[in-house]
């Protein structure tokens, strides 16, 4: 039989993971060298050459100040990537908690359920305008709205595999022999919502990145000077004509950002199910066809 070695797993895995991986790496690693790689300073205008189309000097051209495009939008990959990664990170976290605790505490599970279903009850993008409204704009008030209406759809998910998880023999057993519900709950429960909570998480982040792009556009998200690709978006709507080049640079940063997302979690749940899938096919292949 052939063995299965780490780099034949890494290797079977679908195409579109290692491609939006290598997107993402890319991203990543732009954002955190900007201050290296950024042709200009982002903030530093040159009004005698305002609306400049690209050129060698500025790869991407330059908005109404002067300000060199490529070197914004290199630099708003910290404000979108970062703050979606940090919000994911935080619903995610507590998604995981209320599902494992409602699935598993049968007496806290309608209470928590019916908060989950009041908060589906409403866009998330209508309720991030209304925190905003109340906060104020700004990167905190960004992640509080964001965050606020992002743990429901990770609480559900989490709570129903739990739910199977909680019924199996060796969860049974780790109760009989006197484990503790800490200890049933970290070591028994957790790894088996980590596969789901990881592919909701990657697809999510590019719906994240949208949002703080729809919320940057309308003058609600990150604010000036700070660069962010939909106030860049804003600020090259009124030249659309004359320099199209500013709105479709923010656009094309924008798009591939949440396709590097959408193709990791995409590969992510096609490996996770080729994985559950896996025993049967090779139970399958061991039968003879007379």
């Amino acid at each position: 039989m052939r063995r299965i070695t780490a780099r034949t797993r890494f290797l079977g895995l679908p195409t579109g993971l290692f491609a939006g991986l290598w997107l993402m790496i890319l991203l990543v690693a732009a954002g955190v060298t900007a201050p290296w790689i950024s042709p200009h300073d982002p903030v530093e205008q040159h009004l005698e050459k305002r609306l400049s189309p690209p050129c060698p000097e500025f790869l991407l051209g330059t908005d109404a100040l002067g300000r060199c495009v490529a070197s914004r939008l290199i630099y708003g990959i910290r404000p979108s990537v970062g703050i979606s990664l940090s919000v994911t990170a935080l619903v995610a976290a507590v998604g995981m908690a209320v599902g494992m605790l409602s699935a598993y505490y049968r007496a806290l599970d309608n209470i928590m359920m019916r908060v989950t279903d009041c908060f589906f009850a409403f866009p998330a993008i209508v309720l991030a305008l209304v925190m905003i409204a109340i906060l104020g704009p700004g990167i905190k008030s960004l992640v509080i709205a964001l965050a606020v209406p992002g743990w429901p759809k990770y609480a559900r998910v989490v709570r129903s595999v739990a739910l199977s998880v909680k019924e199996r023999g060796f969860v049974e057993a780790t109760r009989a022999i006197g484990g503790r519900n800490t200890y049933i709950l970290c070591r028994c429960m957790l790894p088996a919502v980590w596969a789901p909570v990881m592919t909701i998480a990657t697809v999510g982040m590019g719906g994240k990145v949208i949002h703080i792009a729809s919320l940057g556009f309308l003058g609600l998200g990150v604010q000036p000077p700070t660069p962010e690709w939909g106030t860049i978006l804003n600020q090259g709507l009124p030249f659309l004509g004359i320099a199209p080049h500013i709105s479709l640079s923010a656009g094309a940063f924008i798009m591939i950002t949440v396709l590097s997302f959408t193709l990791v979690g995409e590969g992510l749940r096609e490996a996770a199910d080729a994985k559950h899938n896996a025993p049967a096919m090779e139970q399958l292949l061991k039968v003879q066809i007379p």
